[in-house]
């Protein structure tokens, strides 16, 4: 998901990528799924969470943004090397953050700094969330590069008349 917004941060811009990020983090965070955070059932997930998890989403979406203004979409490694290391980067600081919005949010299941720790190490999970952090590198490596240049080759529309065309607006 994370990838998605990235790219649509990266292809229109940053209040469009980070409105996507934050309104689907929402929602992934409100609506319970089998995979989702322990404490993502509806009603009963802690406000301060549900806004870490917002704002972590509005993140990707901003670097994608950014992203956009230094790296010119290619077919070629570098662009797929950066995209992955992006990738890497934003999904380290998005799990370590999230393991932090969980401490705070929680405070009687966990520490700051316990939280911290148990990023690196399985607990609750047969690997540990770190692995999430490698395999979401792979995916913005696989993934992103064709998305945005794909999104890129498609003709730009305009509701805007074409230069020497008239346009009659009356009824």
């Amino acid at each position: 998901m994370t990838v998605l917004v990235f790219v649509t941060g990266y292809c229109f811009g940053a209040l469009v990528g980070s409105s996507v990020g934050v309104i689907s983090l929402t929602i992934y965070m409100i609506i319970p799924a089998p995979f989702a955070h322990p404490a993502a059932w509806m009603f009963s997930i802690s406000p301060v969470l549900l806004v870490v998890m917002a704002l972590l989403g509005g993140m990707f979406g901003l670097a994608g943004a950014y992203a956009s203004r230094f790296l010119r979409p290619r077919r070629d490694l570098r662009f797929t090397l950066s995209l992955a290391l992006i990738g890497l980067g934003l999904t380290f600081v998005y799990d370590l953050a999230s393991s932090i919005g969980f401490a705070l949010a929680y405070p009687a299941f966990t520490s700051i700094w316990q939280s911290i720790v148990l990023t690196f190490i399985p607990m609750y999970y047969p690997w540990p969330p770190i692995v999430h952090t490698a395999t979401n590198a792979i995916i913005f490596g696989a993934v992103a590069p064709v998305l945005i240049i794909s999104i890129k080759a498609l003709p730009e529309t305009s509701f805007s008349p074409r230069k020497g065309q008239e346009t009659d607006y009356s009824v």
